[in-house]
């Protein structure tokens, strides 16, 4: 059977032709991405996507009013027989305020068939340093301890935020040498008075973005007697 292969640039959108024998039909539906069919979103995270290929008009509809999916590319009319039409929907959400793990599905349906991918959002921010350990479902979920010796007085931490941030220190002990900024990946130093105490002092960085606030354990250890 003679093949021919072609591409389409139209509103986010693809096409490939398969073939063009006319008395054969050619039927496939098949997801891309999330991979596995599911995604990890964070708090302050408000995009991601559904990328699929399609020989079917379809339909994209989400179980959530926290998740959507772009209008334009919600329902389409598939008017190209036996071509896979490539899919790359925007799904956006709202920022994740409610202290708890959430789960949307988002669906596509395309004539005989349909697939169903999960976006889990997360009820923090993506803090890299220090890093979270696994607590719930396999995700990663508490921040681990950044720990210092008591003559330690500079550390970091690292970030990456959707939108504008602020850091500050819960009790004023530590002092961020940056306190706001944009979306985007940052590192932060810190500085902190020696610990001349008996015991350990702790602190805790707030982290905020997009109305959701992470909190990042610190801990100075006593000197050792």
């Amino acid at each position: 059977m003679k093949k021919t292969l072609f591409l389409l640039a139209c509103a986010g959108m693809s096409l490939v032709q398969v073939s063009c024998d006319k008395e054969q039909e050619f039927h496939s539906t098949q997801l891309f991405y999330p991979f596995a069919a599911r995604s990890l979103v964070y708090a302050d995270q408000q995009e991601d996507s559904l990328v699929f290929e399609t020989t079917e008009s379809w339909l994209l509809t989400s179980n959530s009013s926290w998740c959507t999916v772009a209008d334009y590319i919600a329902k389409v009319d598939n008017p190209y027989p036996n071509t896979l039409v490539i899919g790359k929907a925007p799904i956006f959400f709202t920022p994740n305020k409610s202290g708890d793990w959430r789960l949307a599905i988002v669906s596509i349906n395309a004539g005989e068939y349909s697939a169903q991918a999960a976006y889990y959002q997360a009820p923090f921010l993506n803090v890299i340093r220090p890093a979270r350990v696994n607590t719930q479902d396999g995700f990663p979920n508490k921040l681990s301890e950044l720990t210092d010796s008591a003559r330690w007085t500079t550390d970091s931490v690292t970030f990456r935020v959707f939108g504008h941030w602020t850091l500050e220190s819960q009790s004023q002990r530590l002092t961020p040498e940056v306190t706001q900024g944009r979306a985007g990946l940052h590192t932060v130093r810190f500085s902190q008075p020696v610990n001349t105490t008996a015991t350990d002092q702790t602190d805790t960085l707030l982290l905020v973005c997009e109305g959701v606030t992470d909190k990042i354990p610190v801990r100075q250890l006593a000197p050792k007697r």
